[in-house]
């Protein structure tokens, strides 16, 4: 497959056994880059054997039983699993996903990816994926004791080697963008129907690399979506540059920028109701 039509991560080190969401890559672009057929390389390092997957399912950009639905390998298939186009190891040992710019995506998302979904209930799935006990909330929910875990603690050290050098909409904010750590946030009804503002679900944030085509360097910055109902006025994303610029600014990052190929590392600290970030970089300042 052509790498330059390509996202791809590669991330070094063991992630940690957390109560947030996701590690992705995502993005979309009209180019079309064809499947390739997978296989579980039983003979060869599959990624769990290095970092501990034991909390966590993958979707990968594939459909090969042909239900028309992403696949989704749960925690006890991907103790075993690894795909050589968008899910393996690298020669460092690192743990690399890598998406095309259009295939097949989830229900409510035109984004492809190869993403991690932490999963606290591990193989246990008399808990649902979306019931309480299998995700975390703010000390401040009204039924915070319901939940796996109040807070919780994501920290992933990674490069970016590829991002789409073409899209379909290059105007558009994500364009040769993609998301290397997420956090979603599920709807609450019971809040909701109270008019206290919130509670109507949003990704309390995304951390971003963005690298133009022409550029040298790229910029990482983080994304807040306020949690409003979708119609409200009020509801405006949230971007803050942490090296180079947000993803509306063309402007050619330099030296302040993060090249492909170049490692950084972040954390995302969610301690009772407040989220603490900490981003670090080698002869970058954090």
């Amino acid at each position: 497959m052509n790498k330059n039509r390509l996202r791809q991560l590669s991330f070094y080190g063991a992630i940690l056994p957390l109560s947030l969401t996701a590690i992705v890559a995502c993005s979309s672009s009209e180019t079309q880059v064809s499947d390739q057929s997978t296989a579980d390389n039983t003979n060869q390092s599959v990624p769990a054997d290095k970092f501990d997957l034991s909390n966590w399912k993958i979707t990968v950009p594939i459909d090969k039983d042909k239900n028309g639905k992403i696949d989704e390998i749960d925690v006890k298939e991907i103790q075993t699993y690894s795909h050589p186009d968008f899910f393996y190891l690298d020669d460092q040992g690192g743990m690399v996903f890598t998406s095309p710019n259009k295939a097949i995506t989830t229900a409510t998302s035109s984004n492809t990816r190869s993403e991690l979904r932490q999963m606290l209930r591990g193989t246990n799935t008399k808990i649902k994926t979306k019931s309480a006990g299998n995700n975390f909330a703010l000390a401040a929910h009204p039924l915070s004791e319901r939940f796996g875990a109040v807070g919780g603690k994501m920290s992933a050290t990674l490069k970016v080697d590829h991002v789409s050098s073409h899209a379909g909409h290059p105007d558009k904010p994500p364009a040769y963008s993609v998301v290397v750590g997420q956090i979603h946030a599920g709807k609450d009804k019971a809040l909701i129907a109270k008019n206290l503002g919130f509670g109507s679900g949003n990704e309390p944030i995304k951390i971003y690399y963005k690298k133009w085509p022409d550029h040298k360097t790229g910029s990482v910055f983080w994304n807040y979506e306020r949690n409003l109902a979708k119609d409200d006025p009020n509801r405006i994303d949230i971007a803050y540059p942490v090296w180079g610029n947000t993803w509306e600014n063309s402007a050619m990052p330099g030296e302040k920028g993060i090249a492909l190929g170049e490692e950084f590392s972040y954390e995302i600290n969610v301690h009772q109701s407040t989220m603490y970030l900490t981003f670090t970089a080698p002869d970058k300042p954090t």
